[in-house]
């Protein structure tokens, strides 16, 4: 079964300061993910971030990132810069 993996501990940043928030996805049996089936939902609260739907990228928050090199790779980590 596909996993998707977080940080226990909450990711503590200075006002103003890039930061990167990690996620991992393993348990795929593919040497990589197919981005075509892949969606991803970064959100605060009820409100979305960013959207990942199927290679289509909706940053809705300025300066938020995911890669598509990475997420084949299973790292779904968020990129936020200020």
């Amino acid at each position: 079964p596909v996993e998707v993996k977080v940080s226990d501990s909450p990711v503590k940043v200075l006002r103003d300061q890039d930061v990167f928030i990690p996620c991992t996805i393993t348990g795929y049996s593919s040497a990589e993910l197919d981005l075509q089936r892949l969606s991803v939902h970064w959100t605060l609260g009820s409100g979305p971030v960013y959207i990942y739907e199927r290679r289509s990228h909706i940053p809705i928050r300025p300066g938020s990132e995911l890669l598509d090199r990475e997420l084949i790779r299973g790292n779904a980590g968020l990129s936020l810069a200020w």
